[in-house]
């Protein structure tokens, strides 16, 4: 499954519950202008997130409030 696309087109939390519906392993990839968001998916769940500079579900709540950026699958 490749995906792409930008913030301020789809929704964060969108692209999250499309990869959770699709039960997909995988990475999600976010680049902001400023930090750099990392998702990694299991059978669809999160198993782990990181920005630049935190992780876990500090980072999850950070990157959730993301208006910009790019994203991967």
């Amino acid at each position: 499954m490749a995906l792409a696309g930008e913030l301020q087109d789809f929704e964060i939390t969108d692209v999250f519950q499309l990869i959770q519906m699709g039960q997909k392993d995988g990475v999600l990839k976010i680049q902001t202008a400023d930090d750099t968001g990392i998702v990694y998916f299991k059978d669809g769940k999160v198993a782990h997130v990181q920005t630049n500079a935190i992780r876990g579900e500090s980072a999850i709540d950070t990157i959730l409030s993301w208006k910009k950026g790019r994203f991967t699958f």
